[in-house]
């Protein structure tokens, strides 16, 4: 079987791929090490105009091309592993991602057919989703199933009122919506290309969720997004956080148009420069960008411990942004103890992205704003991910840099 749950003629060993995969990455950095942390590199800096992060136009070309028409990241199959088990969410519209009594994962928008009502608040288990304000009720596959003083509404179709289904489907331990009703199947090896495999020796289907929360910040979204792909800010922003376990400005890149992989430098990995490759830890800290709003984390601020960190960026107007985090945890290992070590995991990493990152980006979109006429934002040879991903977004809305 494949990852996702298809049928295949070559059976792949994902794990011993993930091994090979992740101890070439470990080659890399330490040949990067060795030549004096060296890192990888662009051709040459670009400069961007500072109305990417702060034009209406362009804001609503990337909510309307980006958010409503391209699959989006909703979580991993092991968010909802049950019948009833509910994701909720806001990507441009407010969605509904839940298990249904088949074992599918189906998506509809969270709006009542009969006022427009928020039905569900929060993530969860539902037998059925019922709306606060006149009760009317929605089965796990979006059915109208329950409509009280019934005789009022006597010559509408009850089957025409069920919940608006958006397109959804899993594939490779991911859960990817589009937000746009009616738009057709969401064809996954297309928008993956080459990156599936990638995305397919991590073994996603085999985590669950520990923790979750959502992040807020008063930054455009792109700004906030950027704060994941570069390590060049390490020394400076994260002194006495990140920079402790992590080397800045060393930083592999590898491209999968339109997505990308990163990879960080351990400080451990000092002390691996002339042991055998039998003696190397485990890598972690590599991070899958997954286009357009999707960082993906394999590794934890708590050195010696890997889970996944899954950030699914979502703009809330041109100059806010919430950010949906989540930590998981290999499922099989799950006990109290690994449960607490995780969840401790997740409030570090919380902790140091709102008080750092995110309050760069808050300050930066006031400045942006208020630059003048003309006023350019430049991404360094070293930030070769920041300069493909404006490259990408700007390829995908039909908008120039």
């Amino acid at each position: 079987m494949n990852a996702d749950g298809s049928k295949t003629d070559n059976p792949i060993d994902w794990p011993a791929r993930q091994r090979q995969t992740l101890r070439a990455l470990q080659r890399r950095l330490v040949r990067h090490l060795k030549a004096g942390r060296s890192t990888d590199l662009a051709e040459a800096p670009m400069p961007n105009a500072a109305g990417v992060y702060t034009d209406p136009a362009r804001y609503e070309a990337e909510r309307q091309k980006l958010f409503l028409e391209l699959p989006l990241v909703a979580g991993l199959s092991g968010d909802i592993p049950k019948p009833g088990d509910t994701l909720v969410f806001d990507a441009g519209r407010p969605i509904i991602v839940v298990r249904n009594g088949q074992g599918q994962a189906k998506a509809f928008l969270n709006i009542c057919r009969h006022r427009g009502a928020r039905l569900v608040e929060e993530s969860g288990c539902h037998a059925r989703f019922t709306c606060p304000f006149h009760s009317w009720s929605f089965d796990l596959d979006g059915r109208l199933a329950g409509q009280p003083g019934k005789v009022a509404f006597e010559g509408l179709d009850a089957a025409a009122l069920g919940l608006v289904q958006v397109p959804c489907t899993e594939s490779h331990g991911l859960i990817f919506v589009k937000a746009q009703p009616g738009s057709g199947p969401i064809d996954v090896a297309a928008h993956l290309g080459s990156f599936a495999p990638e995305l397919a020796e991590i073994g996603l289907q085999s985590f669950a969720p520990v923790k979750s929360g959502t992040m807020k910040a008063n930054g455009n979204w792109k700004y906030v997004l950027e704060t994941f792909g570069e390590s060049y800010h390490l020394a400076s922003l994260h002194p006495d956080t990140l920079a402790n376990t992590i080397y800045g400005n060393v930083l592999l890149f590898d491209r999968f148009a339109p997505h990308h992989r990163i990879a960080f430098a351990p400080r451990s990995y000092g002390e691996l420069l002339d042991k055998p490759e039998s003696e190397w830890p485990e890598l972690y800290n590599v991070l899958y960008m997954i286009f357009p709003n999707t960082a993906m984390l394999l590794g934890s601020p708590l050195p010696g411990h890997m889970f996944i960190q899954l950030f699914r960026i979502f703009p809330d107007g041109i100059s806010a942004t919430d950010t949906r985090f989540t930590l998981y945890a290999p499922a099989d290992s799950l006990n109290e103890q690994s449960r607490a070590i995780a969840s401790a995991g997740f409030d570090l990493a919380r902790g140091i992205i709102e008080k750092e990152d995110f309050s760069v980006a808050d300050g930066a979109q006031r400045n942006l704003l208020a630059a003048p006429p003309g006023f350019t934002v430049n991404y360094g040879r070293n930030e070769v991910a920041l300069q493909h991903l404006h490259r990408d977004l700007a390829a995908a809305i039909g908008m120039p840099l």
